[in-house]
């Protein structure tokens, strides 16, 4: 479904109150994640004056896809917030992931420095959902923990039942581009002393450029990006083996237009996520244990 389509259908969507209330209460995370973080500039600042925009009429893709964008900032703010003063160094990187880069992932080039914000940004998200489902997270991009020890550096450094494995983040922007970026990070775990895991944000494979998810509700939304990652991505990965490698987790975040009535004139802005696990079986015993451990603990987090 092109952006055009849903214009044209949802021109009457900022007067309905769910989404005013809708946001007004993600213009305030982004306040509060911007006052946290200490920006004032860039493109976490662009997406608060863009929902405030978007409340007085203006309309155009960047105000439509504001609320999604900026949803990986909040999540990065509610995240960190509690976890931050742990890891000496992890401010300076979330202040640049969320002030700096491309303000839509339509704007991102397949090869350029100007991705490498929003590629980070990826890996201190996922360092963060590990925090929030209890996982011992060691360091972020060599940002260690204070008072915990560890040789090797990686993406993410955690600790799974008294073992250190290393995480290795890939951010792929089409489909030709996954096996390259998941070679490159299988290459990176074995040149490393530690067993690893390549975490994919598949958001791009997902979602073409310059489209949206059309939805009835939040739950089938997860649903279908669930299937599409099961589907349409898992089996590229099957044949990336051996001991050292635990497992591949995909991740895939979309905007959504959720229907809010039966004649399909009127949507609100939403956004849903899903992962998946993909297990390496030819991992050793140990290895298997901990990357269900991990799945189990990631399937039960609130966030």
């Amino acid at each position: 479904m092109s952006y055009s389509y849903l214009l044209a259908g949802s021109r009457r969507l900022e007067l309905l109150n769910p989404v005013i209330v809708q946001t007004e209460e993600q213009i305030q995370a982004l306040r509060d994640a911007c006052t946290w973080m200490g920006i004032g500039r860039g493109r976490a600042s662009d997406y608060r004056r863009l929902l405030e925009e978007s409340l007085e009429g203006a309309w155009s893709e960047k105000h439509l896809l504001a609320a999604y964008e900026s949803s990986e900032i909040v999540d990065l703010y509610v995240l960190w917030k509690r976890h931050a003063a742990e890891f000496p160094g992890i401010m300076d990187r979330l202040r640049k992931v969320a002030a700096k880069g491309p303000t839509l992932r339509e704007g991102e080039r397949l090869s350029s420095s100007g991705n490498r914000p929003r590629n980070d940004a990826f890996a201190l998200l996922f360092a963060g959902k590990l925090l929030a489902a209890d996982i011992d997270v060691i360091g972020v991009d060599g940002a260690m923990r204070t008072g915990v020890r560890c040789a090797e550096s990686a993406d993410v450094v955690l600790c799974v039942k008294s073992e250190f494995f290393s995480v290795e983040c890939k951010r792929p922007q089409s489909l030709n581009r996954l096996q390259e970026r998941v070679k490159e990070a299988c290459r990176q775990i074995r040149r490393r002393s530690l067993p690893g895991i390549v975490a994919v944000d598949c958001s791009a494979l997902l979602r073409p450029s310059g489209t949206v998810m059309e939805n009835r509700d939040l739950g089938f939304a997860e649903a279908r990006v669930s299937a599409k990652l099961e589907r349409e991505v898992a089996p590229e990965l099957y044949h990336h083996r051996g001991p050292d490698l635990l497992g591949i987790l995909l991740f895939a975040r979309v905007p959504a237009m959720t229907q809010l009535d039966a004649g399909g004139e009127r949507y609100r802005r939403d956004w849903t996520s899903s992962w998946l696990m993909v297990a390496n079986r030819y991992a050793e015993e140990s290895n298997l244990i901990a990357m269900k451990e991990l799945g189990r603990k990631l399937a039960n987090a609130d966030h």
